[in-house]
């Protein structure tokens, strides 16, 4: 994963969903800031599908970052330099620990799961 540092232009925040049972027996989520790095984001896809009657509009991202041991697919990003866009964390590249960098796949435009 070679790259220029330079090109991590972009501040993402990384969160983690937290769950608390309510009175109907569901639970509320609510999302708790693990990080907030600086990364390369580069659009890979568009894509548009039909989901509960209306359309929706899907754009993939790889967005690169220094090596966080932990993240997963739960997790989502906020791209805190692009208004606060939320991003669905989609893949997990980490190519272990003695690699400084780590890709993942993310995608904009579509529900975040609860």
């Amino acid at each position: 994963m070679p790259g220029n540092p330079g090109v991590m232009d972009q501040q993402i925040r990384i969160e983690q969903p937290s769950r608390t049972p309510d009175s109907a027996g569901g639970a509320t989520v609510s999302w708790t800031e693990v990080a907030t790095v600086w990364a390369e984001v580069v659009p890979l896809s568009a894509s548009e599908r039909t989901a509960g009657g209306k359309i929706e509009a899907a754009n993939m991202h790889r967005i690169r970052i220094r090596r966080m041991p932990g993240l997963d697919a739960q997790m989502r990003l906020v791209w805190v330099s692009n208004g606060n866009a939320v991003l669905n964390i989609r893949g997990v590249n980490d190519p272990g620990p003695r690699a400084a960098m780590q890709e993942l796949t993310a995608e904009m435009g579509v529900g975040v799961p609860g």
